[in-house]
């Protein structure tokens, strides 16, 4: 989650009474900004324009059940935390849901400070995937290139340098101290 902007929470439900309660209690108990959406399409829709860090959906609705948006949602971003809400509940829905991803799954009707807590939870989680993610990507990044340590700007140029007499037939003669890197210069 982006630490500059607050947490976004989406819920969809077709029920607009159930909506905007929870909009209205999630958005004080979470400290989050929340909105919502009635149907699959248009959560889809809010998800491309405006990026919720947690969604929260009913799994039956008219044009796109929950299971569905689920999957296009990890589709989208595999990040976001997706807890499933449902007033038909079973136990092989739950399974299911929790089998395609779902952070959790929650049964109608439930109490606010559960169901705050879960989401509060949900937020973290979408979180620690995000800088995971990311220190992944910084991690692939630095193995990419060698495997000097450091990241001065002469270590910068000398490898640099490596890297263009790497591409070509020249002989090179590498001298230097011992401990200095010459055989890690060689690899690169």
């Amino acid at each position: 989650m982006d630490i500059s902007r607050p947490k976004r929470l989406l819920v969809v439900d077709d029920e607009r009474d159930l909506l905007i309660l929870l909009r209205k209690v999630l958005a004080k108990k979470c400290d989050c900004d929340v909105t919502i959406a009635q149907s699959g399409g248009e959560a889809l829709d809010k998800i491309a324009s405006w990026h919720p860090d947690v969604i929260m959906t009913d799994i039956v609705m008219p044009d796109m059940d929950g299971l569905e948006l689920l999957k296009k949602v990890y589709d989208i971003d595999r990040t976001v935390s997706v807890v499933i809400m449902t007033g038909y509940g079973t136990i092989e829905m739950a399974v299911a849901a929790l089998k395609i991803g779902a952070y959790d799954f929650l049964e109608k009707p439930f109490d606010n400070a559960k169901i705050s807590q879960i989401i509060l939870r949900a937020f973290e989680r979408t979180q620690l995937m995000r800088e995971n993610l990311q220190l992944h990507k910084e991690l692939q990044k630095s193995d990419d290139h060698t495997e000097f340590v450091g990241k001065s700007i002469p270590l910068q140029q000398a490898i640099d340098l490596l890297t263009r007499l790497s591409q070509s037939d020249a002989t090179v003669l590498i001298r230097g101290e011992s401990g200095t890197g010459k055989e890690v210069a060689a690899r690169t």
